[in-house]
């Protein structure tokens, strides 16, 4: 079997971009009179934003969706394609994918400027994080199907 569609997950798989998201959340939770370490923000962070929204709210008693929009408007400070980076070797593979007839796909809540730095992208999957939680394996599956892919592989992060 050959695979000739990846779908890339693009925080922490494409691009190192936990220290910007983290550094955007921090000045949102600082603003609200939170105390937590970087090492917390960051793990919570990676897990989600929302669900770190949740788990912040719970624990302080700040709304979620005041923490989201506070870390937002931080965000476009802070989330820059200077302080996101993609990691080491990610334009050459994806090149390289392209070059032997195969198409990148990118699976991300961000928007399309978040990716202007590579070139090699032929779609992108924009799901926006709420409903990202819910989506099953199933129904990705389904999605693909929709733009006729054969074979696929799913590349995301664990960390």
């Amino acid at each position: 079997m050959r695979y000739t569609d990846f779908i890339w997950d693009y925080d922490g798989t494409l691009f190192d971009t936990y220290d910007a998201v983290c550094r955007s959340y921090m000045r949102a939770v600082r603003d609200k009179g939170i105390d937590i370490s970087w090492e917390e923000l960051r793990w919570m962070s990676k897990h989600s934003l929302g669900w770190a929204a949740q788990q912040l709210e719970e624990r302080y008693h700040v709304p979620a969706n005041e923490l989201l929009a506070l870390r937002a408007h931080y965000a476009d400070e802070e989330e820059t394609m200077e302080t996101m980076r993609p990691y080491p070797g990610t334009a050459e593979v994806l090149a390289a994918i392209c070059a032997n007839g195969g198409r990148n796909y990118l699976y991300s809540h961000r928007d399309k400027r978040s990716i202007e730095a590579l070139e090699f992208y032929d779609g992108t999957f924009r799901i926006e994080e709420e409903v990202e939680q819910i989506l099953s394996p199933k129904i990705m599956r389904f999605r693909v199907s929709l733009r006729r892919m054969h074979y696929f592989i799913w590349l995301k992060s664990t960390a």
